[in-house]
């Protein structure tokens, strides 16, 4: 339902009877509730995908519900949801859903190192984690996060956080993430630009072929 600004809670009310959902895109649907994540979460279990980008009127209860039923969740679309604190990503690390792949936080400028470093070591299977814009992310969450997690990670955007600095990078570069493809980080002040150097960065990360993923 990408981008469906006429869709009610009353619809996704309906649409939860189907209960074999997969792969649920509800991006931009700004009339949207917490009732609509209720619905869904309550009601269709085998849910993978769940995209709640620009769901402007969710609120971290949302993020709770997903957390206390959608235990079959593989990837979690949160983009541009500035309004969730840092509450909602604590009950994500607390439940009992460990089997995340993906984790799209752009923009959740609330959510703390210490939440997320929970929720690395929760999922162990992450694999694209998009951190643009969490501006209160330090080398602290990349660094017990994802590299002492012993994650593995294909893609990580750390686009325009202004905390960041070399020390993070050197343990990324220290853990071998021979499956990194993309890594952004344009836009991190505190990294000299050499070291941002798309040759540089070849050096360490061989298999990493995109170095702009939020533009």
């Amino acid at each position: 339902m990408y981008w469906n600004c006429v869709v009610s809670d009353f619809a996704i009310k309906r649409l939860s009877a189907c209960k074999e959902l997969e792969f649920v895109n509800l991006s931009g649907c700004k009339y949207l509730s917490d009732l609509s994540v209720e619905y869904l979460a309550e009601n269709c279990k085998q849910i993978t995908v769940f995209n709640l980008t620009r769901n402007i009127k969710i609120t971290d209860r949302s993020i709770q519900i997903i957390a206390d039923n959608m235990f079959n969740l593989k990837e979690l679309y949160l983009y541009a949801n500035a309004q969730l604190t840092d509450a909602a990503f604590k009950y994500l690390a607390d439940s009992q859903l460990d089997g995340l792949v993906l984790l799209e936080l752009c923009g959740c400028q609330m959510l703390s190192d210490d939440s997320f470093i929970a929720l690395c070591q929760k999922n162990k299977n992450l694999k694209s984690l998009n951190l643009t814009w969490c501006t209160e992310l330090t080398d602290r969450a990349i660094i017990e996060g994802i590299v002492q997690s012993g994650l593995q990670i294909e893609l990580l955007s750390m686009f325009g956080n202004i905390n960041v600095t070399s020390e993070c990078l050197e343990a990324l570069k220290a853990s071998n993430q021979t499956s990194l493809r993309t890594l952004d980080l344009n836009g991190c002040k505190k990294i000299p630009e050499e070291e941002r150097d798309y040759a540089e960065l070849k050096k360490y990360f061989p298999a990493c072929e995109v170095f702009v993923y939020h533009s």
